[in-house]
């Protein structure tokens, strides 16, 4: 169902693309039921720690018991 979906997320980062802040899974979760349209919520996003740095992310979304797809969440600079 989300099974390869890749969700951009834009964040402000400093020089060596670390982030001001973080990008945490309630962010993740809200980007993916914009872009997908289905209704996901932030427990079900399987994040180890809020993500600091630009670059792409695989991240676990569980759907269902056994159901944890892997998206990709690309977090670039904002203009």
């Amino acid at each position: 169902l989300l099974e390869g979906l890749r969700i951009t997320i834009k964040a402000k980062a400093g020089a060596e693309g670390k982030l001001y802040g973080s990008v945490s899974s309630a962010d993740i979760a809200a980007e993916i039921t914009r872009d997908s349209g289905q209704e996901i919520e932030r427990r079900q996003v399987l994040l180890d720690e809020s993500i600091r740095q630009l670059g792409a992310y695989p991240v676990m979304v569980r759907l269902a018991a056994d159901v944890t797809p892997t998206i990709t969440v690309v977090v670039q600079a904002e203009e």
